[in-house]
């Protein structure tokens, strides 16, 4: 018997005891793999381990890898590690992994597709470390297999996020319209092509620079068209851009707001287009109603006389 934190308990069968020659109590831990307490630690590890010769036969296989690869206690022996995998597993398992192992002496994260006998596939994770002989020659394998299912589909989310991103980024960089993204201050922190064919400047020209260089308007008067962004509120104004050369354009400017919670405005995006060509279209309809009218009118006064 010894006490440990106030309680009285019983050695093991594998633990040694004795006593010292002050006659104190003494004992000594001594672990052995082949107990009935290793296999179970082995059995019951929330993770597929097993012991792979380099040929990739399975010599060893606790019911977690069992039940990751689909296999039975009596039928794991017949196969090998790489005919559970799929066809280009296979190749990289045998042209890279154990070349690799053999180097390197342990590998941590390698990615595999298991092909279960029945043709359902398990993502997983697998950790190898060589293990050799007294001698150092390379002997077998330990390997660890971990669940990848949940992983797999938070990484593919994030590639379908970045091509999402990097379409949305192209139709922004080839746009007709100028897109620019703006910190809160009013500083332009983006600049497409788009924006470099209506103003003329370059990227490295308009970054940086205040959204009135486009206008040359007073500061109030941007200051006032961007109050309402604090608000949340998207604005929506036509004014009178100059272009790097100077001459005028009648431009049509959209912002939105970009807040984060509690409605904090950290920064604002601008879409801008040229629409003089409409207003030029629309002065003439006009002139061409307005002379369209003064001819009926003589014609009227003609008819009279």
């Amino acid at each position: 018997q010894i006490r440990i934190d106030g309680c009285d308990r019983t050695l093991p069968s594998h633990v040694e005891s004795g006593r010292s020659d002050s006659g104190a109590s003494e004992f000594s831990l001594t672990v052995d793999l082949t107990s009935r307490a290793a296999v179970e630690i082995l059995e019951c590890i929330p993770c597929g381990h097993a012991v792979i010769g380099l040929d990739g036969a399975i010599h060893f296989a606790n019911p977690a890898f069992l039940s990751l690869t689909g296999l039975t206690p009596s039928s794991a022996s017949l196969y090998r590690f790489q005919d559970l995998l799929t066809a280009g597993g296979a190749i990289f398992y045998e042209m890279q992994f154990v070349p690799m192992l053999m180097l390197r002496h342990t590998l941590s994260e390698i990615s595999f597709d298991i092909v279960q006998p029945g043709g359902k596939r398990v993502a997983v994770f697998a950790n190898a470390v060589l293990r050799c002989s007294n001698a150092g020659k390379p002997r077998d394998l330990l390997m660890a297999l971990f669940r990848a299912e949940q992983r797999r589909l938070y990484e593919n989310e994030l590639l379908r996020a970045r091509r999402d991103a990097e379409q949305i980024a192209e139709v922004v960089r080839r746009s007709s319209d100028a897109i620019i993204r703006l910190s809160a201050e009013g500083l332009m922190q983006s600049w497409n092509t788009g924006a470099e064919q209506i103003f003329g400047y370059s990227s490295a020209e308009a970054i940086e620079q205040p959204l009135s260089l486009l206008f040359r308007a007073e500061d109030e008067e941007i200051g006032d068209g961007t109050a309402p962004l604090h608000e949340g509120v998207e604005v929506n104004q036509e004014l009178v851009g100059f272009h790097k050369d100077g001459h005028t354009m009648e431009l049509s400017l959209t912002m939105t707001p970009h807040l984060e919670a509690p409605g904090i405005l950290v920064g604002f995006s601008a879409i801008i287009r040229d629409i003089t060509a409409r207003k030029n279209a629309e002065k003439a309809l006009l002139q061409s109603e307005k002379l369209a009218s003064v001819g009926r009118l003589a014609s009227s006064i003609a008819h009279e006389i």
